[in-house]
C-alpha cells in the first residue's frame, strides 16, 4: 500500500470500515498509543484526518493500519 492517505481512502472507498482499525500515537495514553475504528473516519487530506465526532488527528501520528487481519501500513 502507498501512503497513510491512500490507505484510508481505499478502506472508505470500499466500504470495509468495519474490518479497519487504525493505531495512532497518544503521549496521554497509558501504554502511548490508540485504536480506532476506521468507521470513525469521515474523511482525509494530506495532513490531517477528520472524525465524525469533529476531533482533528495529525496524519503523522498514524503507527499501523490493520484490515481483515492484515497489516496495510506499519511504522
Amino acid at each position: 500500500m502507498g501512503t497513510i492517505r491512500e490507505a484510508i481512502n481505499m478502506i472508505l472507498w470500499r466500504g470495509i470500515c468495519s474490518e479497519c482499525r487504525v493505531v495512532l500515537e497518544d503521549r496521554l495514553a497509558g501504554m502511548g498509543f490508540v485504536e480506532i475504528s476506521a468507521c470513525s473516519i469521515r474523511r482525509v487530506d494530506a495532513s490531517y484526518i477528520y472524525l465524525k465526532n469533529g476531533k482533528v488527528l495529525p496524519i503523522h501520528r498514524v503507527r499501523k493500519i490493520e484490515c481483515r487481519g492484515k497489516t496495510i501500513i506499519d511504522r
